[in-house]
């Protein structure tokens, strides 16, 4: 079939759905992921001629990288809309004790009416190869060989939020992002479910040129409901 990594687009022949076909270093069990808004769902994993392989569904639409390329940092109601929809696919994980592994800009599709769904969890469970990992979005612990977490998934999405902003992240949000790239994994936020507006994000307010307001007043888990907010910063 290919090399460990390889992403191919193909159409079952049951369906005639299009689907994505990625080889991995080992065959998944799917039934252990769960079925969530915001994860790509996982359709069936196996083994080829010693080849393991996984198929998940195709999004149509491009992914946060493309999206952060041609546009760079955000409007901060949209920016917090989509950490949001991020921290809620990784909490259904998390939930289940499982980490994703891969957080990245590139491995976050934006489907239709701006639903984000995480794709690539699968790869970082059957795998603990650094290899098979995205350096730049490691935490430091996973950098130095050590297993991923939810954790160290936090840590990327703190980096994936700072990015969402541009790199230019509002004073008001420092403290939170500054908790998620912590050095120390024990010091970070335990998991994403910490992450959602019931948790870190609940009771932090906002300056913004109309005066102070509750964070949670820019995010919404609804992904049609990216409102129009007055800037966090002038």
């Amino acid at each position: 079939l290919g090399f460990s990594g390889d992403t191919y687009e193909c159409r079952d022949r049951r369906s005639g759905d299009h689907v994505v076909v990625k080889i991995l270093p080992k065959p998944l069990f799917v039934e252990s992921f769960p079925q969530h808004r915001h994860l790509v769902r996982m359709l069936d994993s196996g083994d080829f001629w010693g080849q393991a392989f996984a198929v998940t569904e195709f999004i149509r639409g491009q992914s946060l990288d493309d999206l952060l390329a041609g546009r760079g940092g955000l409007a901060p109601a949209e920016a917090l809309n989509y950490f949001a929809q991020i921290c809620n696919g990784l909490s259904a994980l998390h939930a289940r004790g499982l980490e994703h592994g891969d957080v990245k800009p590139s491995n976050i599709l934006i489907g239709e009416a701006n639903v984000l769904k995480l794709a690539g969890y699968g790869e970082g469970v059957s795998s603990s190869s650094v290899s098979t990992r995205t350096r730049g979005y490691m935490a430091p612990e996973v950098a130095a060989g050590g297993a991923p977490s939810s954790a160290s998934d936090v840590y990327s999405a703190g980096l994936v939020l700072r990015e969402l902003f541009g790199g230019r992240v509002p004073d008001d949000l420092l403290p939170l992002v500054e908790r998620c790239l912590h050095v120390d994994p024990s010091l970070r936020y335990p998991s994403a479910l910490d992450l959602l507006p019931t948790g870190a994000l609940e009771g932090v307010s906002v300056q913004s040129p109309a005066g102070a307001r509750p964070l949670t007043a820019f995010i919404s888990d609804d992904p049609s409901d990216i409102r129009t907010a007055v800037p966090l910063m002038e």
